[in-house]
């Protein structure tokens, strides 16, 4: 998901380029890829990645991490749209549309995280190799281990 936020900035830079060229849209386009779209994804996988490793669980693989992926994108691209003026869909619908696919992603993520952010991390069963213990540090002592 992370190659899709590049694509994105690319694409935003791009139409932002093409409009001060004089393609014959506005740069909102461009931006509107970058901030609703590259940034809003950043965001998407960052709470989505760190909220479940910092409260000690493996990473979600499930379908609704993609599909709220793509609902952010879909946001983004209506945007973009929006400002491009290159299809006969009023303007406020693109918008209503946007809006809509925003908040559904994340309703989404709220919806599968909230019961795993509200609850304690699970006791692990097996040794792990961080944090390790303040003896097992190079350089202390106690420890067996060599740099």
């Amino acid at each position: 998901m992370l190659y899709g936020v590049y694509w994105l900035m690319a694409l935003g830079y791009g139409l932002i380029g093409l409009s001060l060229l004089g393609a014959g849209f506005a740069p909102s386009a461009g931006r509107h890829l970058l901030l609703i779209g590259a940034l809003g994804l950043a965001v998407l996988v960052v709470m989505g990645v760190a909220g479940r490793t910092h409260s000690g669980r493996e990473l979600d693989e499930r379908p609704w991490v993609l599909v709220a992926a793509g609902l952010v994108v879909a946001a983004a691209l209506l945007r973009a749209l929006a400002g491009m003026s290159l299809v006969d869909i009023p303007v406020p619908r693109l918008w209503m549309l946007a809006a809509l696919a925003w908040i559904g992603a994340f309703t989404l993520y709220a919806a599968y995280s909230w019961r795993l952010l509200r609850s304690r991390r699970p006791r692990r069963t097996s040794p792990t190799r961080w944090p390790m213990p303040p003896t097992a540090w190079p350089g202390r002592a106690g420890c067996t281990t060599t740099a």
